[in-house]
């Protein structure tokens, strides 16, 4: 491996572990406390409920628009997944400061939509700048500091609310935060424009699942698990 691509594999594995703080965070978002706090605080209806669950699916439905965009203008992939970043950031924002039903809903949808649709993005990323051979490897490490920072946040976030629903503004601030030291660490990742090999249609990938006949039975697999 020559110097030059070390080092991108270097720097980037080190922005990625500090994101995996943060990442572990936003994890606690889409899996407990949005919800938590849509049925504790605001004690909505169930179609608020399923709108605020169905967040992260949004946000993979996008997945494929996304990527058709980023293709089109032949951004950098890091740089794209650093705006999304922040604009989750925002939203988070927005639904702190103006903790009322409606804005929570949507903004927090838009945010954990806006944080999921940037996972093809991050995948190219690490095709691009982790070696074939050390891919796994650096990418399970991230996930270890993911694990341990989700837990150590649902902790303190748990211990904040609990009998104190009204604070949930705070959390939302710290989702927020995260968010946006994402987007500072996925800005100063080196990566590429993405090219338009193969066309921009969003859906030009969908191919693959005819094609290959592995991909297609891991991808049953995983929907069934």
């Amino acid at each position: 491996m020559s110097q030059i691509k070390r080092s991108v594999t270097e720097t980037t594995y080190r922005y990625e572990l500090r994101r995996g703080i943060s990442s572990g965070v936003i994890e606690t978002a889409i899996a407990t406390f949005l919800l938590l706090i849509v049925v504790r605080h605001f004690e909505a209806g169930p179609i608020v409920k399923a709108i605020v669950a169905a967040g992260g699916s949004l946000g993979l439905l996008l997945t494929p628009f996304m990527v058709s965009i980023v293709g089109r203008l032949r951004t950098h992939t890091s740089r794209a997944a650093s705006k999304l970043a922040f604009l989750g950031a925002g939203c988070f924002l927005m639904a702190a400061l103006i903790p009322v039903l409606p804005v929570f809903t949507f903004f927090s949808v838009a945010g954990i939509a806006s944080l999921l649709a940037m996972i093809p993005l991050l995948t190219q990323m690490y095709q691009e700048n982790y070696p074939e051979g050390e891919r796994g490897s650096r990418y399970s490490k991230t996930v270890m500091v993911r694990t341990v920072a989700a837990a150590i946040f649902s902790c303190a976030a748990g211990w904040l609310l609990s009998g104190r629903m009204e604070r949930f503004p705070l959390v939302l601030l710290g989702f927020a935060a995260a968010a946006a030291f994402s987007g500072r660490c996925l800005a100063r990742c080196p990566t590429t424009p993405l090219t338009r090999e193969g066309g921009t249609h969003p859906f030009r990938a969908v191919r693959y699942v005819r094609e290959d006949r592995l991909f297609r039975v891991t991808l049953i697999a995983w929907m069934l698990m």
